[in-house]
Order: C-alpha cells, then sequence, then structure tokens
C-alpha cells in the first residue's frame, strides 16, 4: 500500500497542517509504507497565502521511501485564489497517478486538493480517497460547500480533529459512520523540554509569556497585546509572540519580543516560556500549537473555542473567554504572584501530552485505509 497526501502547503513552511502532515509522513516512513506529498511550492503559493518569507526548498526531495513533490501554482490572470488552487490540483494529480501506479491512498488535507482526488483518484482510477478537515467549515451557501459537499459524501472516510469539526462535516449530508474522530499527536521528541532555554534566550528572572501563530486579528494578538499594556508595569513580565503575519509591525511595537523562527527552533521558545497562552477570538479547528507547548512542558491559557477545550484540561491549564484581555490578563497575574501554584502545574504538563498525544494517535487513521482495502 503507497500513500499520496495532498495539499497545498507542506513543511517546512509552518503551520499545523504542515506539521501534521509532515508528522504523519515521517510516522508512515518508520513503519515502511510508501509515501509521497503532492503540493504546492511555498514561493509559489506565497501570494495567496501572504507568506512573507517563503520557506526555501526544492521541488522535489526523496528520503528513502518517502517522496515530496512540489509543484507550481497554475497562476492564470483574473481568477480567485481558490480558482487557482483547485486548477493546479486538477492539472497536476492525474499526471502524478499515471506515474505512481503503485499509489492505492489518496489522503487530501485541503479542500482544493479534495475534488480532484475524487474524480481522477476514486472515480477514474478506482483508489481509496480520504479526506482530512482540519478546520471549521465556514463557507456554507457558497460555490465551496456545493463542491465539498459533493466530495466529502464520496469519500471513504472523513477524518475531524475534534468534536465541533465533526458536526460541521456530519451537517454536510455526510453519514456519521463516516466521520472519523481522532486525537492529533506530536513529535514528542522533537517537542520536549529544552533544560536552560531561559538562559540560552537571555530571558533569566523573566516571567515569559508566550504566543506563537499567525499574527492575523482572528488568532487573538491585539487580545495579547492588550493584557500585556495591563501588565507591563511588572517588569519581569515579559511578552513574547514567534510567528509572522499582517500584524507583526503592530505587535512589533506593542510588545518586547516579536521573532520569526523557525519550525525546529520552536522546542527552545516553548521551553522558555512561564505561560503559553492562545486568545483566539475563532473557532478554531485544532490548536496545534497547544500540543507542542504542553509536549514542552509549559502549561497554557487558552480560549473557550472550538476545539481549544478538547485539547487540554484544567490540570495543566486554564480557559478564558474568547476577547477578554482583563480576564487573560487576571490569570497571568495569579501564576505570576503564586510561584508554588504554577510550579505544581508545570509538573503534570509533560506527563499529560506524553499520555495524550503521542503517535499511537496516528493508528486510528492506518485502521481506516486498511478497513477500506478490505471492503469493510
Amino acid at each position: 500500500m503507497a500513500v499520496l497526501f495532498t495539499s497545498s502547503l507542506y513543511y517546512p513552511n509552518v503551520g499545523g497542517v504542515e506539521s501534521h502532515m509532515k508528522d504523519f509522513a515521517d510516522y508512515l516512513k518508520r513503519s515502511g509504507v510508501p509515501t509521497y506529498v503532492l503540493t504546492i511550492h511555498p514561493r509559489s503559493a506565497a501570494g495567496i497565502y501572504n507568506i512573507r518569507n517563503p520557506a526555501e526548498t526544492k521541488g522535489f526531495e526523496r528520503d528513502g521511501i518517502l517522496e515530496v513533490r512540489r509543484v507550481g501554482l497554475i497562476n492564470v490572470p483574473f481568477l480567485f485564489p481558490t480558482v487557482k488552487l483547485f486548477l493546479t490540483f486538477f492539472i497536476h494529480l492525474p499526471l502524478f497517478l499515471l506515474r505512481h501506479r503503485d499509489v492505492e491512498v489518496i489522503h487530501a488535507h485541503c479542500s482544493s486538493s479534495l475534488a480532484a482526488g475524487i474524480l481522477f483518484g476514486k472515480m477514474l482510477s478506482g483508489r481509496r480517497v480520504f479526506h482530512t478537515q482540519h478546520t471549521p467549515l465556514d463557507f456554507h451557501g457558497t460555490y465551496r460547500s456545493r463542491i465539498m459537499r459533493w466530495c466529502l459524501r464520496r469519500c471513504d472516510a472523513v477524518f475531524s480533529i475534534s468534536k465541533s469539526v465533526k458536526a460541521d462535516i456530519v451537517s454536510y449530508g455526510v453519514p456519521e459512520e463516516k466521520v472519523v474522530l481522532f486525537r492529533n499527536w506530536t513529535d514528542l521528541e522533537k517537542f520536549k523540554i529544552v533544560p536552560g532555554a531561559k538562559e540560552k534566550l537571555g530571558l533569566e528572572g523573566k516571567f515569559v509569556v508566550h504566543f506563537s501563530g499567525r499574527f492575523i486579528e482572528e488568532k487573538g494578538v491585539r487580545i495579547f497585546a492588550e493584557a500585556y499594556r495591563l501588565l507591563r508595569d511588572d517588569r519581569d513580565i515579559v511578552f513574547m509572540a514567534t510567528g509572522s503575519g499582517p500584524l507583526e509591525s503592530f505587535l512589533k511595537e506593542s510588545i518586547p519580543i516579536v521573532k520569526t523562527v523557525s519550525y525546529d527552533e520552536l522546542s527552545l521558545y516553548y521551553s522558555a516560556a512561564d505561560l503559553f497562552t492562545i486568545p483566539s477570538t475563532y473557532v478554531e479547528g485544532f490548536a496545534r500549537v497547544v500540543v507542542e507547548a504542553l509536549a514542552c512542558g509549559t502549561p497554557v491559557i487558552g480560549s473557550r473555542t472550538g476545539s481549544i477545550p478538547e485539547e487540554f484540561d484544567e490540570t495543566v491549564g486554564v480557559l478564558v473567554e474568547p476577547g477578554n484581555a482583563r480576564e487573560l490578563a487576571n490569570v497571568i497575574k495569579k501564576y505570576y504572584d503564586s510561584p508554588g501554584e504554577l510550579a505544581r502545574l508545570r509538573e503534570k504538563v509533560r506527563p499529560y501530552a506524553e499520555r495524550t498525544y503521542s503517535e499511537r494517535n496516528a493508528e486510528v487513521i492506518v485502521r481506516e485505509y486498511k478497513l477500506s482495502g478490505k471492503g469493510g
């Protein structure tokens, strides 16, 4: 059984979907499953996804039985960005399948590649097609919703990363028994506690509050900055943001530390933090940064929205109301003033991640691949 992943973005671009796919591809490779990735080159996709510094990477890479093919975007003038993405996969996927007849399973990780997978993979060549819905389905009533409804109903199975996203998928008319809820995971060897992280970053003696992700409105970066404004009289409290995005200039004017770091460097920054915050103001599908922070031993303060309440419990973090900077600041101040309570919380975090977010969770997906192959 050879597996093909399709998605508009992939590692080394930094993002939740990209990181999940990389971890899963590595897992399949270690398990002896030939795996391919068909994706769009980050330089080519930069304009659509507002990637300011696209990763420098090759168009083709092979690592044993794992192959990655990055293709150029079909950039026809005057077409909507989503149409360009659909068109790219409608041209490149059938060509890829002609060259790689060993592919039995196509696993789409974005809507723009799913339609091509259903048409060329399932209907014209009889391959099994799966889809992981990583985000809420928030385009009801549009042409995209009609395409997604048609595609999702024809998948062998649809994987959902949270209960709220599963409800979205079922609302599109997909039978509930075809929607498989799975728990995401992370590389617990890559994301682990880094000893002396504060010293390595020059933050000795500071109480560090960390945000990581896209610098956009929906991620709550203004709420994060406002919480710092409320706390900045306590000079030992340092707010730190890692990532990139349109609000980068705003953040640099608002908080002490704003950096763009590589995926491989993130563990150091998570480990240096006393608290990790995810103050999202929209419905998150699955916030991978939460899992990465937990794996590095850092307690989480997260918004009570989307999948975030499903990702951790009160033994390793605290939930706050979305958009409430004062409540966020109050929770941060509570743990700043109570180092003993914070230490008791921290000692539970890494064990929680090891129990909850190991790569054993990948077995749920692989089992569905095998069941569909037996016609079950």
